[in-house]
């Protein structure tokens, strides 16, 4: 339904190769390290997104919900909270994650560091 973690991961990188104009700040080594970065990164947060889906297996627990907290950013490398209107990550024990955030943060949701899947309401 949201897409797979993988499937994100590639989504966002095709984003930011597109969204920024690396070529021109940075040649050779230098881009090749960023991306790299990059790249790194967004496994470091799919890695941890793995990590409690397995624990919510283990637990017999079908997923997970977590609001604009820290939790969330270290799981996606996004934090968002602070107003009235809910801003989440369900992270279900099998299957992908996905933000769910209002109309006005789909594109803060859809730019995030690991790149998962968003739906807005």
């Amino acid at each position: 339904m949201y897409g797979c973690i993988q499937g994100a991961s590639e989504r966002a990188l095709s984003r930011q190769l597109v969204g920024y104009n690396v070529g021109n700040a940075m040649a050779g080594p230098d881009r090749t390290a960023y991306w790299l970065n990059e790249v790194n990164r967004m496994n470091d947060y799919l890695e941890r997104i793995r990590g409690l889906q397995a624990h919510l297996r283990a637990e017999g627990t079908g997923g997970a919900v977590l609001a604009g907290t820290d939790q969330m950013r270290y799981l996606t490398g996004w934090r968002e909270g602070g107003h009235e209107r809910f801003v989440g990550l369900l992270v279900p024990a099998e299957g992908s994650p996905a933000f769910l955030v209002p109309a006005m943060n789909a594109e803060q949701a859809q730019q995030t560091p690991a790149g998962i899947a968003h739906r807005q309401w």
